[in-house]
């Protein structure tokens, strides 16, 4: 590695060279809150006349003649890069004054722009993602800009302080142009992912999700880190609704039936990758392929009628931690290794057993247990063409304890005594649901109304003298 103290200014220039953010590196998401303090920064460096003030570190490598790659310090190069188009904006509209009348055109051509061409630009500064679409548009008029994007938003917060600072445009440059970084170029034999890990341990705190897209794609090429991304990563996330973290947690459970904290799934999935020792893009195929578990599970689309209306009323009260269980079950189903009857009775099962432990007082610390190691013990005991059921049944019937499966007799009684009044609202949902509709086509839904405050409880409604015996509840089949 080699490294220099250099104005951060001097890494946007050269005739060609293009700052290349690769699609592993998280969006842009520096707020106004950190772009205030550079401002600030920049008004202090000519109030007290400083010659250099220090603004972090900039860590990259040569991809070729033309690219240098980013691996460390994007939301600085991209702050800088929208606070001179600012600038260079505020000049041309004169909102700002400078002794220099081509001091605007020389910071876009030197600076911004790459070549001449303004019908087809290039830049020097290449964003990562849908923030590269926001960057370009600010080039070119304001009824076009994506208002959506962060980095629209820190441009107009820029614009705006421009306009109200004390400071006259040729003190601003001065002052950008004082803005030092730590310029750190990767030679071969250095590790950019461990570089990168070591430099992001302070700042804006990167996701588990954030290092495990470094990971998986940081040593491809840029052409194939590209089609991942787009083919596989995005399509990830995007099944996960961003849960990212999340997910990738209860993947790595289902596979090692054990649940790492959430601050280490990084870790965990590195360990997991290692000893699987295949190939990133095989690993992320099958990265993608749970996800649209994880989606069909969590939001009830499955694709079979039956099995979402079961699932939509069980995410009530379910949680994420049967997941390492169902996801793999729902796969074989989808591979037609067993039927969707068989997996809406395993969850039927699974809700009984939830329910009844809830209404007898269990606490549910043992579940993450129980259902990370589920279906490894329920396909030993499984063979082809059976369902798998009877095997969940016996599975759950057969622990002790914390984890047992509660008897009818447990149940009744605490039926009659348990106080509903006092309960969480997404259990008296389900129960009232239960209660009301039970196995019935009846159109009647007391837990949509409770939860949109169109009904409210009154008194003690469940008590002794409910019969929910002859109510067609579900969680009430004896297993």
């Amino acid at each position: 590695m080699r490294g220099s103290i250099r104005e951060i200014y001097t890494l946007y220039d050269g005739n060609n060279r293009c700052l290349l953010i690769p699609v592993y590196q998280r969006n842009y998401d520096w707020q106004h809150k950190q772009c205030s303090q550079l401002f600030e920064d920049l008004e202090e460096i000519i109030r007290h006349d400083r010659k250099k003030h220090f603004f972090g570190a900039v860590v990259g490598k040569n991809q070729d003649s033309w690219n240098w790659v980013v691996i460390d310090g994007q939301q600085r190069l991209t702050t800088v890069s929208i606070l001179m188009l600012a600038f260079a904006h505020a000049l041309e509209k004169d909102e700002i004054h400078s002794e220099d009348p081509a001091l605007a055109e020389k910071i876009i051509s030197d600076y911004l722009r790459i070549g001449q061409n303004k019908e087809n630009p290039r830049f020097k500064l290449k964003p990562v993602k849908d923030d590269d679409r926001a960057y370009r548009k600010l080039f070119g008029p304001e009824d076009e800009f994506v208002n959506s994007s962060n980095v629209t938003s820190n441009y107009r917060f820029f614009r705006e302080r421009l306009r109200s600072t004390r400071l006259n445009a040729d003190q601003i440059w001065t002052a950008i142009c004082r803005l030092e970084v730590m310029h750190l170029d990767l030679e071969e034999y250095d590790e950019p992912q461990r570089i990168f890990e070591s430099l992001n341990s302070t700042g804006l705190e990167l996701k588990e999700s954030d290092k495990i897209r470094n990971y998986v794609l940081m040593g491809l090429d840029t052409t194939k880190q590209e089609e991942l991304y787009n083919e596989r990563w995005n399509p990830i996330e995007a099944n996960c609704r961003f849960q990212t973290d999340s997910f990738i947690r209860w993947y790595l459970t289902t596979y090692t039936t054990k649940t790492p904290r959430e601050q280490d799934v990084y870790e965990a999935f590195k360990g997991f990758a290692s000893k699987r020792k295949a190939n990133m893009p095989e690993l992320l195929d099958d990265l993608f392929a749970y996800s649209k578990y994880f989606r069909e599970i969590r939001e009830a689309d499955t694709g079979y009628p039956e099995v979402d209306t079961q699932l939509k009323r069980m995410n009530e009260f379910m949680g994420a931690v049967v997941l390492p269980f169902l996801m793999p079950l729902l796969r074989d189903v989808h591979e037609h290794k067993t039927t969707p009857e068989d997996f809406l009775e395993v969850l039927l099962t699974i809700e009984s057993y939830i329910v009844r432990r809830f209404v007898t007082g269990i606490a549910t610390n043992s579940l993450n247990k129980i259902f990370a190691t589920m279906y490894s013990e329920v396909r030993k005991l499984h063979t082809d063409g059976a369902p798998f059921a009877p095997i969940v049944i016996y599975q759950l019937n057969r622990r002790s304890g914390s984890g047992r499966f509660p008897t009818d007799a447990e149940f009744r009684e605490s039926f009659a005594t348990k106080d509903f009044y006092n309960i969480r609202p997404y259990w008296r949902q389900y129960l009232f649901n239960c209660l009301e509709n039970g196995n019935s086509r009846d159109i009647r839904d007391v837990s949509t109304a409770l939860a949109e405050n169109m009904i409210s409880i009154e008194g003690q409604v469940l008590g002794s003298g409910v019969s929910v015996f002859e109510s067609g509840v579900s969680f009430m089949a004896v297993v």
